[in-house]
This record gives C-alpha cells, sequence and structure tokens, in this order.
C-alpha cells in the first residue's frame, strides 16, 4: 500500500523530471516535440500546496473511513465539524 508522503514525493520527483524537460541547459539532446509535451503536462500539474490540500483532506477521510462512516454522508459531515472542534481545542491547550 503507497502511503500518501510516498505519492507526494513521486508527485514532486515527477514535476521536477517534467521542469528539467523543458529546460534546454539541464537536457539538451531532448526533442522539441518532447519539451512540448513537458510543458503540456505541467500546464495543470498540481503545485506542492495543493499536494498539501490534498494529502490533508486525504488524512481527514481515512479517519472518517476508520470510523465507519461512509464517504459524503450527512454524518461525515457532522463528524468533520466533530474533528474540527476537537482539533481546535487541542490548539487552545
Amino acid at each position: 500500500m503507497t502511503l500518501p508522503h510516498e505519492r507526494i514525493r513521486s508527485l514532486n520527483k515527477t514535476r521536477d523530471f517534467l521542469f528539467s524537460l523543458i529546460r534546454p541547459s539541464m537536457t539538451p539532446r531532448v526533442p522539441m516535440s518532447i519539451r512540448q509535451e513537458a510543458r503540456d503536462c505541467l500546464r495543470h500539474y498540481p503545485m506542492p500546496c495543493d499536494l498539501e490540500e490534498t494529502m490533508e483532506s486525504e488524512s481527514k477521510e481515512t479517519r472518517l473511513k476508520a470510523k465507519g462512516w461512509r464517504s459524503g454522508s450527512a454524518e461525515d459531515f457532522l463528524s468533520d465539524i466533530e474533528i474540527s472542534h476537537i482539533e481546535n481545542l487541542r490548539k487552545t491547550k
């Protein structure tokens, strides 16, 4: 099973690889068609802040599933509120 931080590391490495493909100074022998394809892939590729948000929401969903809640149900919504409230209480202590 792949852990969330492993997925993020893989996505970050892939982004770095694609960036290297579009820079002629780093990859001088790469054909222009490959550079353009890499540029197209990067156009909507997630940035690090997007990945952090995804990891946080995935972590929250994992906790809810562990409690037996189905994704998208009213119970999930209420549980989200409870989790947020408990986390805020812990921060104030």
